[in-house]
């Protein structure tokens, strides 16, 4: 079965979950990361994403 956080954006650029998910995949790999949860830590400790907090 595929993993729903897949559909959703698939849908939304017109490719199949599995695309998604092959893509997805291919970034956690480059990232050297386990998940998506690691892979918003390390953006966040990278600087390309930060908290609307003051």
């Amino acid at each position: 079965m595929i993993d729903m956080p897949h559909v959703q954006p698939g849908a939304a650029l017109g490719i199949s979950a599995t695309t998604v998910k092959e893509h997805v995949a291919s970034i956690l790999a480059k990232l050297q990361v386990r998940d998506r949860l690691h892979a918003t830590i390390y953006a966040y400790e990278s600087g390309f994403i930060w908290s609307r907090e003051p």
